[in-house]
């Protein structure tokens, strides 16, 4: 039975035509390499500018000391895989860019293992924003699915990623290669955001703010808007962004008729952030991530969040934090169980 893996945001090398790494390399996180990855903003049309680079592999890992200290991302997940003594794939693609284009890539990669495997029905195992991708797949072309495995995706949204794109995050040592400059020009992190409600408060009264609304975030100055550093040209490719990501969340919410069995893995025993307060005691641009109470979740997605709302499934709880569920031992025995199965 042959095995697809998606895996989520930043899940992906990038690199050029000459075979450099951009993302992500020892310099990068010790904040001595000026790379920088951000996307153009012009469209043409419908469709997003590219640049350079191009998605080449799953992330392993980086770290600063071999072994020691840095971040195993999908290493232990991936040489168990390959010892499960069955075809194994990954399916890596540029994660910053618009997910109904990497949508369509992805049914096509299983359709072409599916050929290449005589045809076979394939297992899924999908990560985060990749799971996402997986469900709208799954959707369009059930048949081709012999069992997904969803860990840590988003399925409601979440305001988990509003602090990188409101503030940017650090990167180890590295606080500029994902700037709020530069989270702004990836579509796919606004398919991210909360689907229902905003989870932004002003005191106690949730605001009326839509995340798929290019006029909201002006008007609650997220993002770049909080700098007021948001051009003509940069509004526009905002707006079709949201646009995209408006789409690409009304494929993930259709309908599946199925019997393909189902699995989620998600963690609850790390405090996660759950809402956002504007012009809270520890404010940063305008909105305070820090005061709110947290909630059950792997650090990244809440429990609540991570469990899809019209699919049958089992549930699986692990103790990891978000990045590193599939690295759990007994998500590993799941893979191999479920791929068994007939």
């Amino acid at each position: 039975m042959p095995l697809v893996f998606i895996h989520g945001i930043k899940g992906s090398a990038l690199g050029d035509d000459q075979g450099k790494r951009h993302w992500l390399t020892i310099g990068q996180a010790l904040g001595l390499s000026k790379s920088r990855i951000s996307l153009p903003t012009e469209w043409n049309g419908e469709e997003q500018a590219r640049d350079s680079l191009k998605a080449t592999e799953a992330l392993d890992g980086v770290y600063l000391i071999p072994g020691l200290v840095g971040e195993k991302i999908y290493g232990p997940f991936l040489k168990a895989a390959r010892k499960m003594d069955r075809p194994v794939y990954v399916f890596a693609y540029d994660w910053r860019r618009d997910n109904l284009e990497n949508l369509k890539l992805f049914i096509n990669f299983l359709k072409e293992t599916s050929a290449a495997n005589g045809n076979k029905k394939i297992q899924v195992v999908a990560h985060s924003m990749g799971g996402l991708i997986t469900r709208a797949a799954l959707a369009d072309s059930p048949e081709l699915f012999q069992s997904v495995i969803f860990a840590g995706v988003p399925f409601h949204g979440g305001v988990g990623f509003l602090p990188d794109v409101h503030a940017g995050e650090p990167v180890a040592l590295n606080k500029t290669i994902l700037s709020p400059e530069v989270y702004f020009t990836f579509p796919s992190v606004y398919t991210l955001f909360p689907v229902e409600g905003s989870r932004v408060y002003d005191g106690d009264k949730e605001l009326p703010l839509d995340f798929y609304d290019a006029d909201d975030w002006g008007k609650y100055k997220l993002g770049l808007f909080a700098l007021e550093l948001v051009s003509p040209a940069q509004a526009q490719h905002l707006r079709l962004s949201l646009k995209h990501a408006k789409e690409f969340r009304r494929l993930v919410s259709r309908p599946v008729k199925t019997d393909v069995p189902i699995y989620v893995v998600l963690s609850k025993h790390v405090p996660t952030l759950a809402s956002v307060l504007r012009g809270g005691p520890k404010s940063l641009r305008g909105y305070d991530f820090e005061t709110r109470p947290r909630e059950p979740g792997d650090g990244r997605v809440l429990e609540r969040d991570a469990i899809p709302p019209d699919l049958k499934h089992t549930i699986l709880v692990s103790d990891e934090i978000h990045s590193d569920l599939l690295n759990d031992s007994r998500v590993q025995d799941l893979v191999r169980e479920a791929g068994i199965k007939p």
